[in-house]
């Protein structure tokens, strides 16, 4: 029996103008929820950015820079070139190590704007860039952008979740597949696989897309035809910190997400209920436990700290 067939209308230019705004509105909650604690919310950053960004077909499922035409507009960029041929590297988190008053600490985080390189690129090269390179037993695992947001997207829920997992990701997104921190003395010393830290590389994502002023200009239908008209395919490095004056956060919206801020304040409780309790690393995520209690499950075996970050 025959279907018939579903009218349809084009979106006028304004309408997704005003559906770029929205996505853009709702990465910032979905960042800032994520910086109180609630690391869930990196596969929702993942899902805006999908939609933003992931080219389809102009019929089918095409990118919201598709549909503004806006393939080559400026991004922001936080992450110098890596070839294929370069050793493991990671340039979208920090580890910090250091000791305080209670002890020994470590902690894993985004750069955010404090990346010592930046420089602005058109969207389809900042798509495809690698930010990532891990050798994991014998391969090497080579991440882009386009990797890092479609595989968690497509993978953990922020569009469906699958039950087929490929190698790479699986290398992306188990503990200790992207890396491990050794903890011990030169003698006895033993590694920790250190569990989200696609996670964290997403949270910085979100930063570059939100600092990246041509995106938020291709919202104003007053300023969008001048950011198409400066958009070109060179890249253009500024090669400081990321606090160039031309980039502007985007405010992210006052109205509090009750769900959202319930789940962040889980996590925090989760943190604080473990804190100071026995447990090891196999039965608690790495990134569930509190920073100063990593370090001490190893200390109260009568080992001192060192660092060796793959």
């Amino acid at each position: 029996m025959s279907q018939k067939k579903v009218k349809q209308r084009k979106r006028e230019r304004r309408e997704i103008q005003s559906a770029l705004a929205e996505q853009l509105r709702l990465l910032a909650k979905r960042c800032q929820d994520f910086d109180e604690g609630d690391w869930g919310e990196a596969v929702g950053i993942a899902a805006h950015l999908r939609v933003i960004l992931n080219p389809g077909s102009k019929k089918k499922s095409p990118s919201i820079l598709q549909n503004l035409g806006a393939e080559k507009v400026r991004l922001l960029s936080t992450c110098e070139h890596l070839s294929e041929g370069t050793l493991e590297s990671h340039s979208l988190y920090r580890q910090t190590f250091g000791k305080d008053e209670d002890g020994v600490y470590y902690r894993l985080s985004p750069l955010l704007g404090e990346a010592h390189y930046t420089a602005d690129m058109p969207a389809n090269r900042w798509w495809e860039q690698v930010v990532s390179i891990v050798h994991e037993r014998g391969q090497q695992h080579v991440f882009s952008r386009r990797d890092v947001i479609t595989d968690v997207a497509n993978n953990d829920g922020g569009a469906h979740v699958s039950n087929l997992v490929s190698e790479s990701y699986d290398v992306m997104s188990q503990p200790g597949g992207i890396l491990k921190i050794t903890l011990g003395t030169e003698n006895i010393s033993e590694e920790v696989p250190m569990a989200g830290v696609h996670f964290v590389m997403l949270r910085q994502l979100g930063h570059e897309m939100l600092h990246s002023q041509a995106l938020l200009d291709l919202c104003d239908p007053e300023t969008d035809r001048k950011t198409l008209a400066g958009s070109a395919d060179s890249t253009t490095s500024h090669g400081g910190t990321s606090g160039d004056s031309r980039l502007h956060p985007i405010d992210p919206d006052p109205l509090k997400d009750r769900i959202a801020r319930y789940f962040a304040a889980y996590y925090r409780e989760v943190r604080s209920q473990l804190f100071g309790r026995s447990f090891g690393i196999d039965t608690v995520p790495s990134h569930l436990m509190p920073w100063k209690k990593l370090i001490r499950t190893w200390e109260t075996k009568g080992r001192t700290f060192c660092r060796r970050a793959r």
